[in-house]
């Protein structure tokens, strides 16, 4: 009873303190840089809308929430690529061990943008084209602190690459697992704490974001909730679904608040042994191109 006591009480802080992290309006605050560390891995996650997003189970919780990566199994595996917006691509890779009740794991965040183009005045054609990169190598580490309940963390060497132009930056993500009830699961986790990107004259703060959230398995249907709030943006919700039929195939779909190019996502994925591939489609507005993930994932339990 006092395990259930204290989630409650803690679920009810996270919903309470959600809304506004920073006590600042949304126009107040400053807007973080290293825009890739918001684009998700994961298409089994984001077909979903994110909405497993604060509870991963899988190689990507060392994304989502580190705690979650001890579920992923004995020894994991998964990459992604992903076509974005704007001929924007991401690539992910991770692989993951846990020889008992200690798992750990190692990362790779790839983003790319070509063919910027470069002005100093309007005019038709630009003066030239530019590209900018930049990557997160994370090296994880969870561990069960009860039968229930586990706990992880991350730490990110952080690199970007704007035209000719470089810099650095130290983050770390923080989180915990919960096992609410036998069916219920609870999460919580921060990410992207840590130092400034500093490029020649321009300073940034990483774009810290808390992830809070729970899913609920009935049978072969599992329902998820999870409350996302940058700290230089809007509290945003995500609700989603994914049903497995005949333990191969995985239907998802799910519906995320607050922003403006986005709402609706789609998957499906397709698991034989320890092999899942997993696709994700996310309609985007303003006819800037629609986003497609794909993920193959390696498990062994």
């Amino acid at each position: 009873m006092k395990k259930y006591i204290s989630c409650i009480i803690v679920v009810i802080l996270v919903l309470a303190v959600a809304p506004d992290v920073t006590g600042q309006s949304v126009n107040e605050r400053d807007i973080a840089g290293v825009v890739g560390l918001r684009i998700a891995p994961g298409a089994a996650q984001a077909g979903a809308a994110e909405a497993f997003s604060a509870v991963p189970n899988d190689i990507f919780a060392l994304y989502y929430n580190p705690a979650g990566a001890i579920e992923a199994g004995r020894y994991s595996a998964g990459i992604m690529h992903h076509e974005w917006i704007e001929d924007i691509r991401s690539e992910y890779v991770a692989g993951l061990w846990r020889p008992d009740k200690v798992a750990v794991g190692v990362s790779l965040l790839y983003n790319s943008v070509g063919d910027i183009e470069r002005r100093d005045q309007p005019t038709t054609e630009p003066i030239s084209y530019f590209d900018a990169q930049d990557f997160a190598a994370g090296l994880s580490g969870s561990f069960y602190i009860g039968p229930d309940f586990s706990v992880g963390a991350t730490l990110k060497l952080i690199y970007q690459k704007i035209d000719i132009e470089s810099g650095t930056a130290i983050g770390f993500d923080l989180g915990g697992y919960y096992r609410f009830i036998e069916n219920l699961e609870v999460g919580l986790a921060v990410a992207n704490l840590g130092s400034k990107m500093k490029i020649e004259n321009y300073e940034a703060d990483l774009p810290t974001v808390i992830r809070a959230g729970g899913a609920y398995t009935w049978k072969t249907l599992r329902a998820g909730l999870a409350i996302v709030t940058p700290t230089d943006d809007e509290t945003h919700f995500h609700i989603g679904a994914e049903n497995t039929i005949s333990d191969i195939l995985t239907l998802r779909a799910g519906y995320a608040t607050g922003y403006d190019i986005k709402d609706l996502a789609f998957g499906f994925g397709v698991r034989h042994d320890f092999v899942s591939v997993d696709y994700a489609y996310t309609p985007i507005e303003a006819d800037l191109g629609d986003s497609h993930r794909f993920s193959l994932t390696f498990s062994w339990r």
